[in-house]
């Protein structure tokens, strides 16, 4: 061993030119390799904040079984409580409760399927960004939420539907329980604009939260608990604590 260790040691002074540059090569692709590796890791953070900060929140809590069927009878188990418990929690910074449904919506000229959510403005412009989506009129600025029951809905959906402010849309669903059919009319009091096509921009109806409940039938029920952390490293220290705290009362809680 150590013939071959002093025969290492000769040959890197014999030639101190190649040596040199061997080194300077396996140093740049090391670095290469680091700096890829940070960019790429970078990129993914940064994508997954993006997409939590805009819309989907740091967290969710759902009845089980709901994000697979979506049927707007799975309500949150004590819905109260586990409010309670959030509002208190010092790792959370806000709540946002939300409807969630499939649906479609109809106008004059076409139809189309897209996914009803109702929502609090309020509280959805402190775990979300739809309110600095908005393009056209404020739907946000109904404080209350359950006073009206107009709708805002997304750009690339209001330009295939052929609709604008103040025209009406027809939105069908079934309604929670029974699995009727119910149908109501509402004025388009908004449209946004995230610039994710069609999972937003292009497939997606808001309603106020209350006008949502009574047009499914739902009472005081909500689908989904949206979460916004306090912290940018709520995941990666609380995310496995956060999930089993609140996977109770037949919920499921999830993080990303």
């Amino acid at each position: 061993m150590k013939f071959y260790l002093k025969l290492a040691w000769r040959n890197i002074y014999r030639n101190k030119k190649r040596t040199l540059l061997t080194g300077l090569i396996i140093g740049i692709g090391l670095a290469s390799i680091m700096f890829t590796d940070a960019l790429v890791l970078g990129m993914k953070e940064n994508m997954i904040s993006s997409l939590t900060a805009t819309f989907m929140g740091d967290a969710q809590i759902h009845r089980e079984g709901f994000q697979e069927t979506l049927e707007a009878e799975r309500t949150i188990g004590e819905r109260e409580k586990m409010l309670r418990q959030l509002e208190a929690d010092p790792r959370i910074r806000a709540v946002s409760p939300r409807v969630l449904s499939f649906a479609t919506a109809s106008s004059a000229a076409s139809i189309d399927s897209v996914l009803l959510y109702g929502i609090d403005p309020v509280q959805e412009a402190r775990v979300s960004k739809i309110d600095k989506a908005i393009v056209r009129e404020d739907f946000f600025s109904h404080q209350g939420g359950g006073s009206w029951s107009g709708v805002l809905i997304g750009a690339k959906l209001a330009e295939r539907l052929e609709v604008e402010l103040g025209q009406r849309l027809v939105i069908s669903s079934t309604e929670a329980g029974s699995g009727d059919l119910v149908q109501d009319m509402f004025l388009v009091e908004g449209i946004f604009k995230i610039g994710v096509e069609e999972e937003l921009d292009g497939g997606v109806v808001f309603l106020p939260l209350r006008a949502a409940q009574d047009f499914l039938s739902l009472g005081d029920g909500v689908n989904q608990l949206v979460v916004r952390a306090a912290g940018r490293d709520f995941v990666e220290q609380h995310g496995t604590d956060f999930v089993r705290r609140y996977s109770t009362a037949g919920n499921l809680a999830e993080t990303w």
